[in-house]
């Protein structure tokens, strides 16, 4: 029997069968099974109908995507440093959505429907100011995603900033959001929002107070904790967050592979128009490059697309890069892991 892979596109099937590329598609098409071009994936379905009208005989090889071994330590001292990937959670009403789009400069908040949000969940600022490192972001329009996440065991922050307002204090969400970082051992940074208001600065003593009854210690109490008071609308503190989450990064000392096969986390995943599924995946180590047959979940396909997050068009994305990707057969969830075949 003919060895086909699971994961196959018509013009590899037609080249491991023996036919032109051209006979396949017209064979599928008469099967009722139009495969748009020689790079359209094949299923399991049409290459056993296929091997069945071409009399061939085929045993279909299960695709494992496994992946790398962790480096070593003196490997990973070896790795170029990559910047952190930040979690902004709060509660909704915090000013969460308005401090990101602060930090990205453009205008989401303002255009938002209903107060959720709509924009793609992740996005890099670049290096600037002295800081050697620029960050990632991710926003998530509540805490499904990890709650997901945790179930898998993926991993996909390096730091949360925890989003507070001033005249509000910790909430419900507040503390939903530190008991998951002590959970997964993630480092905090307050962000102290809306300290532009009246009586900002005594709110700030009071915000320390709870949260040092939820057994967060800051910086100023002798903890290891940073609190930034920052004002998401005035752009105040913005610079000064920065700073904390680029310390906060050295410390960590994050490193990872910029080449190799890529893995990485699936963030969320829509319907985009004329594009078909569109997945968020934040690349966590090696390179993603179009073209690459990737598996997340139970879901596959074939990188067709790699998008940044203002729609422009990749050919390859590292470490840390959050990136939309065009072309998988099925939609995956929030949390799988993303892992390119070889």
């Amino acid at each position: 029997p003919v060895l086909v892979p699971e994961l196959c596109s018509a013009g590899r099937l037609a080249s491991l069968l023996g036919m032109s590329p051209e006979g396949l598609l017209a064979l599928a098409e008469s099967l009722g099974e139009p495969l748009a071009s020689e790079s359209a994936p094949v299923g399991r379905e049409l290459i056993e109908l296929v091997a069945l009208e071409t009399g061939r005989s085929v045993s279909l090889q299960q695709v494992d995507a496994v992946p790398r071994p962790a480096p070593s330590a003196a490997e990973l001292a070896e790795l170029p440093l990559c910047p952190p990937v930040v979690t902004l959670m709060g509660h909704v009403d915090h000013g969460k959505t308005s401090l990101l789009d602060a930090l990205r400069g453009s205008s989401i908040a303002a255009g938002e429907a209903g107060g959720i949000t709509q924009a793609i969940s992740a996005f890099s600022v670049g290096a600037s100011g002295g800081r050697e490192l620029g960050a990632t972001f991710i926003d998530t329009p509540g805490h499904e995603l990890f709650a997901a996440m945790r179930e898998r065991g993926a991993h996909a922050t390096d730091l949360i900033v925890l989003v507070v307002a001033l005249d509000a204090g910790v909430q419900d969400t507040t503390r939903e959001a530190i008991r998951y970082a002590k959970e997964v051992q993630c480092p905090l940074v307050v962000a102290a929002n809306k300290v532009d208001r009246p009586g900002g600065p005594e709110a700030v003593a009071k915000l320390s107070q709870q949260l040092l009854d939820e057994q967060v210690v800051l910086e100023a109490y002798g903890g290891e904790v940073p609190l930034v008071p920052v004002s998401a609308t005035k752009r105040v503190g913005l610079e000064e967050l920065l700073d904390s989450i680029a310390l906060q990064a050295e410390m960590l000392e994050l490193r990872a592979a910029p080449d190799g096969p890529a893995e990485g986390t699936v963030l969320e995943s829509v319907m985009g128009k004329g594009l078909g599924i569109l997945s968020t995946v934040l690349v966590q180590r090696g390179a993603l490059r179009q073209g690459d047959h990737v598996v997340a979940g139970q879901s596959w396909g074939k990188v067709r697309l790699l998008l940044d997050e203002e729609g422009a068009q990749l050919s390859e994305a590292g470490p840390a890069v959050p990136v939309r990707v065009s072309g998988m057969r099925e939609m995956p969830r929030a949390g799988d892991e993303m892992l390119v075949v070889p």
